[in-house]
């Protein structure tokens, strides 16, 4: 008997190409998350430009409605609406570190507010509260928005001790 060298041969070049074969395919199976990775950083990065469009947008769109508010001294309407600009501005720092947060307007329109803070009713009033904790947040380290934040405090201080409770008297 004979021994069959070139079905030897072919056996031993069919294995290689089986290997050959698997280890190609493991590789188009690695090239394909590459891709995935790739696409998934892309679409991460259009959405944190479409956020900060959107954002940007809202805080453009509100700060022009606020002009009104000012010029009618609807103090309810201005404290909702730059609330939520501050938050805006903060969640758009959070996203991109090139957004700086501009203070300057926030604390001239804080200063009348807290101005005008006398005439308040009890809704508006709570607005005002609400309000004055972002501003805490938003201002962080301003030295100017440390004194008004203080300034709010004594006014706040003595808005509770000027409130007296009248017990209800029983006919």
């Amino acid at each position: 008997m004979e021994f069959d060298y070139i079905g030897f041969i072919l056996g031993a070049l069919s294995f290689l190409v089986a290997i050959l074969a698997i280890m190609f395919g493991y590789n188009i199976f690695n090239f394909q998350g590459e891709i995935n990775r790739g696409i998934d950083k892309k679409l991460e990065k259009v959405k944190e430009e479409c956020l900060i469009e959107t954002y940007s947008n809202s805080i453009i769109e509100s700060d022009s409605m606020m002009k009104y508010y000012l010029e009618n001294k609807k103090w309810n309407e201005i404290l909702i609406l730059k609330k939520i600009n501050m938050l805006r501005e903060l969640n758009l720092s959070e996203i991109s570190c090139s957004h700086s947060i501009k203070t300057d307007g926030v604390l001239q329109l804080t200063k009348s507010i807290i101005e005008n803070s006398d005439t308040f009713d009890d809704g508006t009033y709570n607005n005002y509260v609400l309000y004055m904790d972002v501003f805490k947040r938003f201002c962080k380290g301003a030295d100017n928005a440390l004194n008004l934040y203080n300034e709010y405090m004594e006014k706040k201080k003595k808005r509770i001790h000027n409130t007296e409770i009248v017990p209800n008297e029983i006919p």
